[in-house]
């Protein structure tokens, strides 16, 4: 017989590919595929039945179109297409108007690159690209928890998949599937933590400098390097971490502090203002042009649903301090979950997009996870979150003024 034409054993090609079925990254990116469709399904739906009178996109664009190109898609889509204005725009009594400039560059001058080379246009790379980042997120995600707390992962071995479910179907996760740089945020995020984790704190920098080119979020990086230094001198001592470790470390959180001001001061040098990156923000703030810390919030705080929004947001820095589990997945996890929250409140303005803003916590869509391994528990988080994500996508969807 000649080599090669034997016959074939029956079943053996399914033999081959059931080692594929059982691999992590397999596992991690079908519980990403499926998130991806209730969101796409829920944003189709209101796609479909909310009033196209010209907002968030024109009415008779197509579902691509409005994936790519609603809400904060349309400044990206125009900073890919045709980059940043040269000033700030005006409106007729001379007040700053809405602008690129209020958005990072990073997203959309990635995607410009893959439409300059792929030649598709940006509502087809846009909401692809960021659904890839958000794909990129889960499998850096599962690998840095299992790298984080590997005796938490041998008492509880599907801790990470439901870590990976947890964050993949967490409401604002969304906006994975539009054109939106959130995907790419939680990406250098996690990224940099590992760095951190792993103590290479040189090469840390790399994505903590891409990380304020994308979110003006870089800053409570410096927190989790002073923690994480904090906790090595208390658990192995003071004289352990080597000079050049020390001087590393420092140079990593003065990347932080620098980073978290990056684009505030290439906005500045380009448009002329040092405030110019806060001015360009103004129109978009709820509570006023203001910027002053915590100034976001001043006009929401005294409602009920302030309130309650403020008591969450206690809630989680309790949390990420004191559940037994997440403190176990180490203190950079603990740092980023508490400073990056302390500085949403201070940041940012209350508002629609506050979901997106804990999504990038990581620990807040963590605090769902079942402590203990349990298939119905975890099935029951999967369900519940799936059904608030729907929800949040109909209501940003059909709610005149609640923008994702």
């Amino acid at each position: 017989m000649i080599p090669g034409t034997e016959p074939r054993a029956p079943g053996r090609s399914g033999d081959r590919l059931r080692p594929l079925a059982k691999h992590w990254a397999v596992r991690v990116l079908t519980i990403y595929a499926l998130s991806r469709l209730v969101s796409l399904v829920a944003f189709w739906i209101g796609w479909t039945r909310f009033d196209r009178q010209g907002y968030p996109v024109p009415a008779d664009a197509s579902f691509l179109q409005f994936l790519a190109r609603a809400w904060d898609g349309r400044w990206y889509g125009l900073i890919a297409e045709e980059g940043y204005p040269a000033e700030l725009p005006r409106d007729s009594d001379g007040e700053i108007s809405e602008s690129p400039w209020a958005f990072l560059p990073l997203f959309p001058m990635t995607a410009r690159l893959v439409m300059t080379v792929t030649g598709l246009p940006w509502d087809v790379v846009g909401p692809v690209l960021s659904a890839s980042f958000g794909a990129v997120a889960v499998l850096v995600l599962f690998r840095l928890v299992m790298i984080a707390a590997p005796e938490l992962v041998s008492e509880r071995p599907g801790l990470p998949y439901s870590a990976v479910a947890a964050v993949s179907f967490f409401p604002a996760a969304g906006v994975f599937s539009m054109a939106y740089g959130d995907s790419l945020a939680l990406v250098l995020v996690l990224v940099t933590l590992w760095c951190i984790l792993r103590r290479r704190y040189v090469l840390a920098m790399v994505p903590l400098v891409l990380l304020g080119l994308t979110r003006a979020i870089a800053l409570p990086m410096a927190a989790v390097v002073v923690w994480h230094l904090v906790h090595r001198c208390r658990t192995e001592g003071f004289r352990t971490i080597s000079p050049r470790e020390w001087g590393a470390a420092a140079m990593l959180g003065v990347t932080a502090l620098i980073s978290g001001y990056s684009w505030v001061a290439i906005a500045g040098l380009v448009l002329g203002s040092p405030a110019a990156y806060f001015e360009a923000q103004s129109p978009w703030r709820q509570g006023g042009s203001s910027t002053a810390p915590f100034a976001g919030w001043t006009w929401f705080i005294e409602s009920w649903l302030g309130w309650a929004v403020f008591a969450l947001l206690c809630l989680g820095i309790v949390a990420v301090t004191f559940r037994s589990w997440l403190r176990r997945l180490g203190p950079e996890f603990q740092a980023w979950g508490g400073a990056y929250i302390g500085f949403v409140v201070a940041a940012t303005a209350m508002g629609a997009s506050t979901p997106r803003y804990l999504l990038l916590t990581i620990v807040f869509p963590l605090l769902l996870v079942p402590a203990k391994r349990s298939f119905r528990d975890d099935l029951v988080v999967i369900v519940t979150l799936a059904a608030l994500q729907v929800a949040w996508i109909y209501a940003v969807c059909m709610l005149e003024g609640f923008t994702p």
